[in-house]
């Protein structure tokens, strides 16, 4: 990394900082103090501009937390659970079948979940049950569609039952 090419480097790191900035100072004057949630279903709303301390969401690239000032993203969910923390010792646990979170820059979450329930309503017999009729569904596949259908139901069923073992 000598000569030219490390100069070249070198500028064009120093152009992105000052570039970059402007970005941070923007950042630091729209800071919020509080994290705005907004969880909902097609039919059904858990949250409405609901101040919160923090949300714990199952991304599918993995699972992440969101505080007020978080840098914003766009993120499918995968079947797992929601954290909301109102405060910092009380957390409500919601199961999501997937959907989308968005976190914009204003300190604003948005949770569009495909179906969604509280934790403590799951019924772990039905999910159990669940979990044996998509085995068998997998198994008595007679194509590829019929089979991808049932291994995402199995993979849904086993993440409620993951999710009510952990809120034991």
């Amino acid at each position: 990394w000598g000569g030219e090419r490390s100069r070249t480097h070198h500028q064009m790191l120093r152009q992105l900082f000052v570039r970059s900035r402007p970005l941070f100072a923007e950042a630091q004057e729209t800071a919020a103090s509080t994290l705005k949630l907004n969880f909902y279903m097609p039919k059904s709303t858990f949250y409405l501009n609901q101040p919160v301390y923090q949300v714990n969401i199952p991304g599918s690239a993995g699972e992440f937390g969101v505080l007020a000032n978080h840098v914003p993203i766009v993120a499918s969910m995968k079947p797992g659970v929601v954290a909301v923390y109102e405060t910092p010792d009380t957390v409500k646990k919601f199961f999501v079948s997937g959907g989308f979170a968005l976190v914009h820059k204003t300190s604003v979450a948005d949770i569009a979940a495909i179906e969604a329930v509280a934790i403590n309503d799951l019924d772990p017999e039905l999910v159990n049950k669940g979990i044996d009729e998509w085995t068998a569904k997998v198994a008595s596949a007679k194509d590829d569609t019929q089979k991808a259908e049932a291994e995402i139901a199995l993979d849904v069923h086993r993440a409620m039952k993951l999710a009510i073992d952990e809120s034991k």
